[in-house]
């Protein structure tokens, strides 16, 4: 599968949406310890290997949940497959406990809401 220098460069464009600026790679690096402004290659280089690992993760999360007879992958398989490391296990629950908490408060300031307009009426 041969991809031309404009697939390619499609394809850059379409992860730099995804990627370079809601990552914020620069200050993701400048809060780990390198320069304010860190060099435009160092960033892409970084950028590189977050694409390669997320597409790698997604790719495991994939092959599990088409072992389990399943089409996508679900939170399962993403917790299945980083399981031994228990730093990114732990922050994976914690980002699902912190979700469950907004989508409470959420819910329940929108009743709130939802009561004080219907009392205005």
């Amino acid at each position: 599968m041969s991809i031309t220098k404009q697939q390619e460069a499609k394809e850059r464009k379409r992860m730099e949406l995804y990627f370079g600026k809601k990552l914020e790679l620069p200050a993701i690096m400048y809060g780990f310890g390198d320069v304010c402004q860190p060099r435009i290659d160092s960033v892409a280089l970084l950028e590189t290997y977050v694409i390669d690992f997320i597409v790698d993760l997604v790719e495991k999360c994939s092959e599990v949940a088409h072992e389990r007879k399943r089409e996508r992958p679900d939170i399962n398989d993403l917790k299945f497959v980083i399981r031994r490391d228990t730093n990114k296990l732990s922050r994976v629950q914690y980002l699902l406990a912190m979700k469950r908490i907004i989508d409470r408060s959420r819910s329940y300031i929108n009743h709130e809401i939802s009561s004080l307009t219907n009392l205005d009426s």
